[in-house]
């Protein structure tokens, strides 16, 4: 009798711990489904001149949120703003261009208080490094030793636009942009990044990038500085857009960008600081 009750007590002692082990499962994968449920994806419209800082961000982001998930859509602000208005699922816009953020404001497609001025930057002329070239000033350009000059389109890239707006404030009073353009020196492109793809590889015999830029190739070098005064001030503003269902997670990353740990990755990419 006594090798059936051990018998017995095993098969118990069996069945107890098999239910515990179950049970175990059965509560991970719940925890597993809640974390599940609770992660959340926002989509980010970043202009492209900011794709390498704005990685850095995400990174350290979502150390801190690990429930929300961050999806980048780069492209020249004009671009972005163009899907913003047919309503594609954009949470976030990171614009480089305070008139096209502007737009979207009239549009109601933005809340005016929400939009937050986050960077600053500057414009540079650009060729590579080993280039013969010696541009002292704008006026330079329409000489014969330059032959293609890079920037992107005006009407949708705002680092064109600035470079435009160089163009037609030269100090002599003449319109170097219609004057290059009459030339057919000038190239366009569909974004900043593409200028600089432009210069290093020599397809253009300079171009118009921001100076951030020149922090990601190593093959480029400036030729010559713009101030503010002949582009009008560069300042990165970003935003939720109106439509957003993601609300907490969009905040979460906006005031990340706008802490002093967000700001401080902004400075290691040569941006100025809002503040500045």
């Amino acid at each position: 009798m006594h090798w059936l009750v051990r018998v017995i007590y095993l098969k118990y002692f069996f069945v107890i711990v098999l239910f515990a082990f179950f049970s175990l499962c059965l509560h991970g994968c719940n925890n597993a489904r809640i974390r599940l449920d609770d992660q959340q994806t926002i989509v980010v419209a970043i202009a492209s001149s900011l794709s390498d800082v704005m990685s850095e961000i995400r990174t350290e982001f979502i150390g801190s949120y690990p429930n929300v998930n961050v999806v980048f859509n780069a492209a020249s602000s004009g671009i972005l703003a163009q899907q913003i208005e047919q309503n594609a699922p954009i949470d976030i816009f990171a614009s480089a261009d305070l008139k096209i953020i502007q737009e979207l404001i009239n549009q109601q497609k933005i809340n005016p208080q929400t939009n937050k001025i986050f960077a600053q930057n500057h414009l540079v002329l650009a060729a590579v490094k080993n280039s013969t070239l010696n541009v002292e000033s704008l006026e330079e350009l329409v000489s014969d030793e330059i032959n293609k000059i890079a920037l992107g389109n005006p009407k949708l890239v705002p680092a064109g636009n600035y470079a435009k707006n160089a163009l037609r404030r030269s100090p002599s009073n003449q319109d170097l942009y219609r004057t290059l353009n009459l030339q057919q020196k000038l190239v366009f492109t569909e974004n900043v990044r593409q200028v600089l793809t432009y210069v290093e590889t020599q397809s253009v015999d300079a171009g118009f990038i921001y100076q951030t830029d020149l922090q990601h190739s190593q093959a480029v070098s400036q030729l010559l500085a713009l101030d503010s005064e002949q582009t009008g001030e560069i300042s990165y503003a970003i935003a939720p857009i109106q439509k957003t269902i993601n609300k907490t997670g969009t905040q979460e990353f906006i005031d990340f960008v706008l802490s002093p740990q967000g700001q401080e990755i902004i400075a290691e990419y040569g941006f100025w600081m809002a503040t500045d």
